[in-house]
């Protein structure tokens, strides 16, 4: 039997044993500077760096991943709608600056104490048995699937929101040229002495509804923007969910191996 749990422990932790205990902080730029001056995380823990600055304007940080594989000074622009996420595996200092070095520059330390040795046993009070532990492990397990479930649901949801909204974009694009082709020729029409008011009164309505149907998709594109954007939320609620019950199912399984001696 110990032989059988120590299996499935080592199996769980080669898929994913950085994914498990790995965080996400978020730190915000805008025309302020960075929402805080100094940020302590742990190794494999990554950073979103967001702002409130809207295309086609943006703003630029010290890109230190870049910095780290090259050895050469970079930065990185984004906006509000494109944030940008790095995720920290070497326990060093990092200083961000903005590109024109407008505000105060912010400290990343990237420490390694932070992480929990996983070969030091936790120190129980309780009474604890095999057959309660594989009781727990399995509702922990159920809630990890449903987790994974859900989010993999919203993620294909995600997926044909953002096809769609591609689509309804180029539909958009396409109705646009015919729009401004339909003005021109209605232009043209109009400095015609040959044409008649039958022929105006036509590409009139024609242009007319051109520009009712550009804006019925301007809207539909916003709407499947917003739909989309509270969909990505919740999936990233219910990954965040799975990363929790992830990390409560290696401990329920690291307690049968290490406390009872399994």
């Amino acid at each position: 039997m110990k032989y059988v749990i120590a299996t499935i422990m080592t199996l769980v932790m080669l898929m994913s044993v950085s994914y498990a205990y790995a965080e996400n902080f978020t730190v915000s730029v805008n025309g302020d500077g960075f929402s805080q001056s100094s940020l302590t995380i742990g190794q494999g823990d990554s950073v979103t760096f967001t702002t409130d600055i809207d295309s086609p304007y943006s703003v630029a940080i010290t890109d230190v991943l870049w910095q780290i594989q090259t050895g050469m000074i970079g930065h990185y622009a984004f906006d509000s709608d494109n944030p940008v996420t790095w995720t920290f595996d070497v326990c060093q200092t990092h200083i961000f600056e903005d590109q024109y070095n407008q505000f105060s520059p912010m400290t990343l330390i990237v420490d390694c104490s932070t992480q929990e040795s996983s070969s030091d046993a936790p120190n129980y009070t309780g009474t604890y048995t095999l057959l309660s532990l594989q009781e727990e492990l399995a509702e922990v397990t159920a809630d990890l699937n449903l987790a994974i479930e859900e989010a993999g649901i919203l993620q294909n949801t995600v997926n044909s929101l953002t096809s769609q909204l591609t689509s309804s974009q180029s539909e958009a694009f396409t109705l646009e040229q015919l729009l401004t082709s339909a003005q021109l020729e209605l232009s043209q029409y109009g400095d015609s002495a040959t044409v008649t008011n039958q022929q105006i009164q036509e590409l009139t309505s024609s242009v007319d509804t051109l520009e009712i149907n550009v804006s019925a998709l301007e809207t539909a594109n916003s709407d499947l923007t917003s739909e989309r954007d509270a969909l990505v939320i919740e999936r990233d609620g219910w990954k965040q969910l799975s990363d929790n019950w992830y990390a409560v199912a290696l401990e329920q399984v690291r307690v049968m191996v290490e406390v009872l001696g399994l």
